[in-house]
């Protein structure tokens, strides 16, 4: 599951991040809003961990400067203080962001996998990204992006390049995840192509996470 970060704003009402992210980047904000949702999807998974429901919780890297050791720090304060598991928190990072690390920068994505955070790249195939480097990185998942999952008689003879993409990663162990689900077509032919999970509006839209618990319990194998 992807924690959302979401923004109720006194006149324009419910704002997605990518509506306001920048902003909260420009004014100097970007690690105390982002150690703020690390620490909430930390008391998310803890909650999970004690009704016996293991299911990783993933939240989005929005900037490089969140790859810094101070942030890196207080994730491994916050996860040890909640007494979580390697795999309880899946860090997913952008594409085009990768594309633009530097040597230090890889350094502290190594680190934070020592700390037990699995790696995800996020929104694959939306932006342009050096697949040399992933070696280097080795993220243990890839989220495909909307344009890479849509209706499959929409996309021709891109899904046998989806395909080599699903295998070429499942070559290197690391695991596909379809994003932007929002019909059984689309769930069928992720599944198909070899992906190990999937996300979207097919499954549920997004929920107050005071609800989460029972919506899961309501639908996992007893």
């Amino acid at each position: 599951m992807e924690l959302l970060l979401r923004w109720q704003h006194p006149k324009q009402g419910i704002l997605s991040a990518n509506e306001f992210i920048d902003d909260i980047r420009l004014v100097g904000l970007a690690i105390p809003v982002a150690e703020y949702v690390l620490e909430r999807a930390c008391e998310i998974a803890l909650a999970l961990k004690m009704e016996g429901i293991s299911v990783p919780i993933s939240i989005n890297v929005f900037g490089a400067e969140l790859l810094s050791e101070s942030f890196i720090e207080f994730i491994d304060y916050t996860m040890l203080n909640h007494q979580l598991s390697p795999g309880a928190i899946i860090i997913e990072c952008p594409a085009s962001m990768l594309a633009e690390l530097d040597e230090q920068e890889i350094a502290m994505i190594s680190r934070l996998k020592n700390l037990g955070v699995k790696m995800c790249v996020d929104s694959f195939g939306d932006a342009p990204l050096v697949l040399a480097k992933l070696p280097a990185l080795r993220f243990e998942y890839v989220k495909l992006s909307r344009n890479m999952t849509q209706e499959p008689e929409h996309m021709g003879h891109t899904k046998s390049l989806v395909k080599g993409i699903v295998e070429m990663h499942q070559e290197k162990h690391c695991r596909v995840i379809g994003e932007g689900i929002e019909s059984l077509g689309q769930l069928e032919f992720v599944k198909s192509i070899g992906t190990v999970a999937a996300q979207g509006f097919y499954f549920s839209r997004p929920q107050n996470s005071n609800i989460l618990i029972s919506w899961l319990k309501q639908r996992l194998p007893q």
